[in-house]
C-alpha cells in the first residue's frame, strides 16, 4: 500500500515538474533577435505568440523603455486576445534614441492581462534565452544611409547616398558620394565592410574594383584601386571573416577571389577560380551567414548556382541551386535572409522578385515563388534587406525614370508586402544598393 502511494506521489511530482517547465505562452522569433541600432536610429523585430493554456486569455507584453508594438491590423493588438493553441504576431518597434547605452538583452515578455490591461506577473512568458531580444546601441552611429550605384548618370555614373528616416523612408534628397564618373567606369556593385569604413565598387569598363573610404554620413573619400586580375567585375561580395572577397565576371564566366588586408582593407593575391560549366554571365554573388556557399545569380541561362566553399576560401564543385529546375529567367540581385532562410532572387526579364527557401540541411532553393511585392517591376536590379530583415529595398529601372521601391517583409513567411515608391528623388540608371539601417 505504501508502495502505490510513493508511486502516486512521485506521478504528480513528475507531472507537475513537466507542466511547469512547459511555457504558458510560446514567443518564437520571426526575425533577427540580434542586432545593433544606432544611437539616433531606429529597428524592427517580431514574433509569433501562441497561447498554450487551456483556456482564452487576454494577453500583454510587459512594457521595454524604447520598444513599442505595432498594433496595425494583421498583429497582435494590445492587450490582445488568443484561445487555446491560437497565435498572433507581435510588431516591435526599436528606437535607439531611448534604449540607453545598454541596449536591451530581455523580452519580450508575454503577460495574463489584469482587469486594468496591466501585466499579471504570476502568469507569464518569455523566449528562450538565444531568442530573446539582445539589441545593442551603437552611440557613434550618425543617421544611417543607403548607398546607390548608378551605372551610368547625368552626365556620368556615380554612387549616391542617401540618408534614412528611422522607419526606413529617404529622409532628404539623396546626394552624390563626392566620388562620379572621374573614378568609376560602369559601376555595378557595391561591398561595404562591418564597421562601414570601407566600400568596394566595381567597375566594369575599365576592369578595376576601387576601395573608397567611407565618411560616417555615407560619403567618401578619394577612392583607389584596389587587387588585380579582374575583367568587367560586376558583383562583388565579402566573407563574414572580411578575410576574402569574390567578385563576378560575367564575360569571362569566372569568379575572382581575393584575399583582404585585415590592416588597410586592401585587396591581395587576387586568382580566378575554377571555371564551371554551369557558369554563364554571373551577375550578383551573395554567401550564407556562415559562408558555407556562395549563391550566384547567371545571366545567361537563368540559374542561381550554388557553390560550397571550402576553408581555404576557393569553390567546390558549382550546382544549379534550384531544385525541380526552376528558371530565374534573367536573374540579377540575390540577397540570402538567413533570419529565415529565404533567398530573394530579382529576375530582370521576368520583372518580379522571387523568394526561395533555402533547404537548412544542403543549402539548395526550394519552393520558389513570386515575392508577392504587388507593384509591376520594369527593370528590376538590385535588392538589398535592413539589418533587422522588416524592409527590402529594389532598384528598378523604369520607362520614365529610374526608381527604388521600399517593400515592408511578412514577418510569418518573407513575403513582400506592397511596395511603395521612394519618392522626391532623382535616380538615372540604378544598378545595387545597400542599407545600413
Amino acid at each position: 500500500m505504501k508502495k502505490n502511494i510513493w508511486i502516486v506521489f512521485m506521478l504528480v511530482i513528475y507531472h507537475t515538474t513537466i507542466s511547469a517547465a512547459q511555457p504558458k505562452f510560446t514567443i518564437t522569433p520571426l526575425s533577427a533577435n540580434e542586432f545593433s541600432v544606432p544611437s539616433n536610429g531606429a529597428g524592427a523585430a517580431a514574433y509569433r505568440v501562441t497561447n498554450n493554456t487551456k483556456i482564452t486569455r487576454s494577453l500583454t507584453m510587459v512594457p521595454i523603455t524604447g520598444i513599442t508594438q505595432n498594433t496595425s491590423a494583421g498583429n497582435c493588438s494590445n492587450p490582445f486576445v488568443l484561445a487555446n493553441n491560437q497565435s498572433c504576431i507581435l510588431q516591435l518597434q526599436i528606437n535607439g534614441g531611448l534604449l540607453g547605452s545598454n541596449g536591451v538583452n530581455i523580452g519580450p515578455q508575454i503577460c495574463k492581462a489584469t482587469a486594468y490591461g496591466s501585466p499579471d506577473p504570476f502568469l507569464c512568458s518569455q523566449p528562450s534565452f538565444i531568442n530573446r531580444l539582445n539589441i545593442a546601441v551603437n552611440e557613434n552611429s550618425l543617421q544611417p544611409y543607403s548607398l546607390v550605384v548608378h551605372s551610368a548618370g547625368d552626365p556620368e555614373a556615380f554612387v549616391s547616398v542617401c540618408p534614412l528616416n528611422t522607419d526606413g523612408t529617404f529622409s532628404a534628397s539623396c546626394g552624390d558620394s563626392g566620388v562620379g564618373g572621374e573614378v568609376f567606369d560602369v559601376p555595378h556593385d557595391i561591398a561595404l565592410n562591418n564597421s562601414g569604413t570601407f566600400s568596394y565598387v566595381t567597375s566594369q569598363a575599365d576592369d578595376k574594383v576601387y576601395k573608397c573610404p567611407v565618411n560616417p554620413n555615407g560619403t567618401f573619400n578619394p577612392c583607389g584601386e584596389t587587387g588585380s586580375s579582374f575583367s568587367e567585375p560586376r558583383g562583388i561580395v565579402l566573407n563574414r571573416s572580411e578575410n576574402t572577397a569574390y567578385i563576378t565576371a560575367p564575360n569571362m564566366n569566372r569568379v575572382t577571389k581575393c584575399s583582404v588586408n585585415a590592416t588597410n582593407g586592401e585587396f591581395v593575391s587576387c586568382s580566378q577560380l575554377s571555371e564551371n560549366t554551369n557558369f554563364s554571365e554571373p551577375y550578383f554573388i551573395a554567401l550564407n551567414e556562415v559562408n558555407t556557399f556562395a549563391y550566384i545569380t547567371n545571366f545567361g541561362n537563368g540559374l542561381v548556382v550554388k557553390c560550397p566553399i571550402n576553408p581555404d576560401g576557393t569553390f567546390n564543385t558549382c550546382i544549379d541551386a534550384a531544385s525541380g529546375g526552376f528558371n530565374f529567367n534573367g536573374p540579377e540581385g540575390v540577397f540570402i535572409d538567413n533570419t529565415r532562410d529565404i533567398a530573394y532572387v530579382v529576375s530582370f526579364n521576368a520583372k518580379q522578385v522571387f523568394a526561395c527557401q533555402i533547404n537548412s540541411t544542403d543549402g539548395q532553393l526550394v519552393s520558389c515563388r513570386d515575392s508577392g511585392a504587388g507593384v509591376v517591376f520594369e527593370g528590376p536590379v538590385g535588392i538589398t534587406l535592413n539589418k533587422s530583415r522588416s524592409i527590402a529595398y529594389i532598384t528598378d529601372n523604369r520607362a520614365i525614370k529610374a526608381t527604388i521601391f521600399q517593400c515592408p517583409i511578412n514577418p510569418i513567411d518573407g513575403s513582400l508586402r506592397t511596395c511603395t515608391k521612394i519618392s522626391r528623388q532623382v535616380f538615372f540608371n540604378l544598378a545595387s544598393i545597400l542599407v545600413t539601417n
